[in-house]
């Protein structure tokens, strides 16, 4: 029997191009979003100097300090500990240990460490995981069951041991891991921190947005800044010498574009400047603002609106 493709019953399914939602094309941008989760959350600062500019000021700060011991009211600086810290692992110096410790928590509101050596003495060695590879798994109670490491870095599933009132969670005889975790609104604090970026998510956001719907303009050409107008009808030849030699001499401006037209006499209208143009400024600038403000770090280091002399070494002193 011949085969009659006319008889198969296509089923149509709708489908809808990418970019067409707006809540598909934060998702691909931002993520979530919201810095509800840590991958989010550090997905906002690798995309945002508004976050990033704040965080990167504390981190470095912090990374700067000697650290001490404080025993019986005496401070120590010869220590194992502090031996330990100044060369966490082959693969982290103490600059590099402490700022990823410092960023990861200001991000997330957590930071994950991995001890190595035997459990029963002090490690040998000490390494930061990054929060967006740790999975923490609630138990029956309310407290992390075990928490997991993915990724390819000292992975593995720590269990709970609880001694003297005291939790760690252990792998195997020679690994340990270690949750340092800030204030969250979910789960009594008790799985992970929340991150800070939770409030300041849509300032990010917004700053992130703004800054690709620029560069977008830029790379298609821009937009009309000046608008000359020749009110003499001009030919052909003559028009497009008179259009050349304005373009020669204001139109070295990157992003924008100058439109020359002709009929009577010449006028030149500014595009540039819109309400709109400074309203997008001043929204940036909120947004870097607002998210500095929520890590206290003093307005004249993140903004130049904000900055004199004087009050920057006051602001680095604050800081």
């Amino acid at each position: 029997m011949a085969f009659d493709p006319r008889s198969i019953n296509l089923e149509k399914k709708s489908t809808a191009a990418l970019g067409t939602s707006h809540s598909l094309g934060s998702f691909f941008a931002f993520g979530s979003g919201t810095a509800q989760t840590p991958k989010s959350a550090l997905n906002l600062y690798e995309k945002s100097t508004a976050v990033s500019i704040p965080i990167n000021i504390i981190a470095r700060a912090f990374a700067s300090i000697n650290p001490v011991l404080r025993i019986n009211d005496e401070l120590i600086k010869d220590h194992q500990i502090l031996d330990l810290l100044s060369q966490p692992s082959p693969y982290f110096t103490k600059i590099l240990f402490f700022e990823t410790i410092c960023r990861d928590y200001l991000i997330t509101n957590e930071t994950e460490i991995v001890a190595v050596g035997n459990i029963n003495r002090p490690p040998l060695q000490i390494q930061p995981i990054s929060p967006k590879n740790v999975t923490v798994t609630e138990g029956n109670n309310g407290y992390p069951d075990n928490i997991q490491i993915t990724g390819n870095t000292l992975v593995g599933v720590f269990k709970p041991i609880i001694k003297k009132n005291v939790i760690r969670y252990i792998k195997d005889q020679f690994t340990e891991t270690r949750q340092i975790r800030g204030y969250s609104t979910r789960n009594n604090s008790q799985l992970r921190g929340q991150s800070l970026l939770v409030s300041a998510s849509r300032e990010a956001r917004q700053h992130i947005a703004g800054n690709n719907h620029n560069l977008t303009m830029l790379e298609k050409g821009g937009r009309l800044s000046l608008h000359f107008h020749i009110k003499e009808d001009l030919n052909l030849d003559d028009f497009n010498a008179t259009k050349d030699s304005i373009r020669n001499c204001y139109g070295n401006t990157d992003g924008e574009s100058i439109a020359v037209t002709s009929g009577e006499e010449m006028t030149v209208t500014e595009l540039g400047n819109s309400n709109k143009d400074m309203d997008f400024v001043n929204l940036q600038e909120m947004a870097k603002q607002a998210v500095a403000l929520q890590y206290n770090v003093p307005l004249p280091l993140v903004t130049v609106d904000a900055t004199t002399l004087n009050n920057y070494e006051v602001a680095k002193t604050a800081l």
